[in-house]
């Protein structure tokens, strides 16, 4: 969804203890040691308010890269923020913004004897943001050198309202605004920063960074957050710098671990919120970031515009990259956000354009492990990414990505991505694979929960789940489902692919309903003759379990039209399935001796087939099919039903119509299909069109196709349509 990029901000940060277990800090205690007696001895001038008193300089170096300004004490890290905020422009203070500094010694802001009891008793000294204000941008380079930087403590209300700070206090951190910098190689260790009234931005290593370089920073702080919008560990909002001249900075963030702990209190309904263990918001290049720590967020989330991420809560588009980071962090919310393991949400159109790109945005190899859940009805929920919503001319590449943890939601939940929602972006999904557990979704799929109107070409390929799915309506294991109309998107409307993608997790409603239920795929609602589907090559092995009523299939659970006479079609072909589909306790095999004959009471075929339509269905292949292909498949899984359920297998098995009390007690049963259904005069295609052509199926089944047709001219071609003997 489109994201204003500057909005007001409340946010209460808080940050806390990280042990950092790196082989560098092994090493650092010698360099201490030998440092230390180096320092020369800086003079110190006291002030008079709760701010730690600055050198009157550094502990060496001429600020140039071969040699660096050097920062051995705390005083002289205080040196370097008062001259970088400093309100004078000159052209000493413009070469300090973009001077070359590194650090020499651990820094300890304030005693940190009662650490744990800051957050009732405040320590002595304050920290001001090396750059607190958009005007004076830090744009040199900060090596911390392995070093940590420990005690920093910011209280905005107290800071910005009682003290006499320079700074506007919206942007918080060790740094308030990076632009063009690079800062590596730094640790935040024992630290807090409670971020109140208007406060925009929050991280621990810097509120802001545009264009610049993040680069091996490590933080165990802890922040708390209220009311905000950008925030993470490390950084609050880092996007690439586009002049709009046709110079473009790009922000990269790389090898970056946040292992403190996240609060975030309820926030404002009216606010939108990017929340990050890493970074709030972010576009550019990120690699190989992680987040370790903890996230609570307390209060509920109402609204879909808060977006929330274990790595980023949002990652705006661009020719832009995000790979191999990984989320350890659980994350649960009370309400209805946009949440994903690694990113809540993918959204907003080109930040810049590059033509000789393969995809505008791509991202790689990023896995989560943590258990991502909201319990609001209205939430949507990825065990990667959260929800998918670009504009534009982009297209998205998802590819190599794992779930592991289990997945909750309310309403689209994925055990890879939550939704692809009004996209207009062509999107293609890779090689991912899910493991965990993906529950409650309206409509729920192992890799993906909701798809709505896609670009031409778009794809789900080669994806695996493994994972039990378990949904209130529209169920898969692969997808819940794929919903073509969109009168927001109508133009963007097109084909769409499932390709070569195996489910091997049980599929299952936790509800009663009418509704698909499928070994790949749930459900599709198809609109306009353009909205057409592609499922080639798929497996399932999981079983497929529903409620009394039901339909559902091995591959796919139902197809259905907007509207009487609307087009869209349907093309199922090469796909297997060996899983068995039961109503769920049932321990009745379905076999040729249960099919009883009656006769039929309806008046006309066309009162036949709406009132078939009205029954359950169950199908080796698809449970309800609505016109299309059905070629070169094969069903061998068995179909297991309740005591007392009687299976039809053919029109003459109706032995009276169907009707409210009757549709529980009947299912309508194919080796192939449970029900195909074609409606002569639908747009765009014919009987010769729509056909079920070269399947076999197990051989205890009685028929392949059960039909449902209003006009029986019109009935769709089936040949070659045959049991495989001595299958069951």
């Amino acid at each position: 969804m489109l994201k204003q990029n500057f909005k007001r901000r409340l946010i209460l940060v808080m940050l806390g203890v990280f042990s950092l277990g790196v082989a560098g800090c092994g090493k650092q205690t010698e360099v201490i040691a030998e440092t230390k007696e180096a320092v020369a001895e800086v003079e110190v001038v006291p002030k008079e308010d709760n701010l730690l008193s600055a050198a009157e300089g550094f502990a060496g170096g001429d600020g140039s890269e071969e040699s660096p300004y050097q920062i051995a004490t705390a005083e002289q890290l205080v040196y370097l923020s008062e001259m970088i905020n400093s309100e004078d422009n000159s052209l000493e203070t413009i070469n300090l913004r973009e001077g070359y500094y590194v650090l020499t010694d651990n820094i300890e802001l304030n005693d940190l004897t009662d650490f744990d009891n800051w957050e009732t008793q405040a320590p002595q000294y304050e920290w001001n943001p090396i750059a607190n204000t958009a005007g004076n941008e830090f744009k040199g380079h900060f090596d911390g050198n392995g070093y940590a930087v420990k005690g920093m403590y910011i209280e905005s209300d107290y800071s910005y309202s009682k003290k006499n700070l320079t700074g506007d206090g919206s942007s918080i951190g060790l740094f308030g605004y990076l632009t063009d910098a690079t800062v590596e190689n730094v640790v935040i260790e024992d630290s807090l920063i409670v971020a109140n009234n208007d406060v925009r931005y929050a991280g621990s290593i810097a509120g802001h960074s545009m264009g610049s370089e993040i680069v091996n920073c490590h933080s165990s702080a802890k922040l708390k957050i209220n009311m905000a919008e950008e925030c993470g560990g490390i950084v609050g909002y880092a996007i690439n710098r586009d002049d709009f001249e046709g110079n473009i900075g790009v922000q990269v963030m790389k090898d970056c671990v946040y292992n403190g702990t996240l609060i975030f209190l309820s926030p404002e309904k009216e606010r939108m919120i990017e929340i990050g263990g890493v970074v709030g918001r972010a576009s550019g290049i990120m690699e190989n970031c992680s987040n370790k720590g903890t996230m609570q967020l307390e209060g509920e989330y109402k609204e879909i515009s808060h977006e929330i991420g274990g790595i980023a809560g949002v990652f705006s588009l661009g020719n832009d990259s995000m790979s191999g980071c990984i989320n350890e962090a659980d994350i649960e919310v009370d309400g209805n956000p946009t949440l994903g393991g690694v990113c809540g949400s993918l959204s907003g159109m080109s930040e810049f354009s590059d033509e000789s790109a393969s995809a505008d945005f791509c991202l790689s190899s990023c896995s989560n492990t943590g258990k991502i859940a909201a319990t609001g009805e209205d939430s949507c929920v990825g065990g990667v990414i959260g929800s998918i919503g670009a504009f534009g001319e982009d297209s998205i590449v998802i590819e190599k990505c794992t779930n592991s943890g289990s997945v909750f939601g309310g309403l689209h939940v994925g055990g890879i991505c939550g939704e692809s929602i009004n996209s207009a972006t062509k999107w293609e999904m890779a090689n991912c694979t899910n493991s965990g557990s993906v529950d409650s979704g309206l409509w729920t799929g192992g890799i993906m929960g909701y798809i709505g109107s896609v670009q031409e070409e778009s794809v789900i390929k080669n994806c695996v789940n493994e994972g039990k799915v378990a949904g209130r309506q529209e169920v898969g294991g692969i997808a819940g489902g794929y919903f073509a109309y969109n009168v927001a998107q109508a133009e963007s409307r097109a084909s769409f692919t499932i390709a070569n993608c195996e489910n091997k997790g049980i599929v299952s409603h936790t509800e009663r309903g009418i509704s698909g239920l499928g070994g790949i795929i749930g459900y599709l609602q198809l609109d306009e003759p353009t909205d057409i589907i592609y499922i080639d090559g798929c497996k399932n092995s999981g079983v497929v379990s529903g409620k009394e009523t039901l339909r559902a299939g091995g591959i796919v659970g139902s197809l259905s039209t907007v509207s009487a006479g609307a087009g869209g079609f349907c093309s199922i072909t090469n796909c297997e399935n060996t899983g068995d589909i039961m109503q769920e306790g049932g321990t009745i095999e379905v076999t040729a001796d249960l099919a009883k004959g009656g006769e039929l009471s309806f008046e006309n075929a066309e009162d036949k087939a709406w009132s078939i339509l009205g029954g359950s269905s169950m199908g080796g292949i698809t449970g309800y099919f609505k016109q299309g292909v059905i070629e070169n498949c094969v069903s061998t899984g068995s179909f297991y039903i309740l005591d007392g359920v009687n299976p039809m297998f053919s029109y003459a098995d109706l032995s009276k119509n169907l009707n409210d009390d009757a549709t529980e007690s009947q299912v309508f049963v194919g080796g192939i299909c449970g029900l195909y259904y074609y409606e002569d005069g639908s747009e765009g295609y014919t009987p010769e069109t729509c056909y079920v052509r070269n399947c076999r199926y197990a051989d205890s089944i009685p028929e392949g196709v059960v039909y449902a047709l209003p006009d029986e001219a019109a009935m769709a071609t089936v040949s070659d349509v045959t049991a495989i003997k001595g299958t069951n």
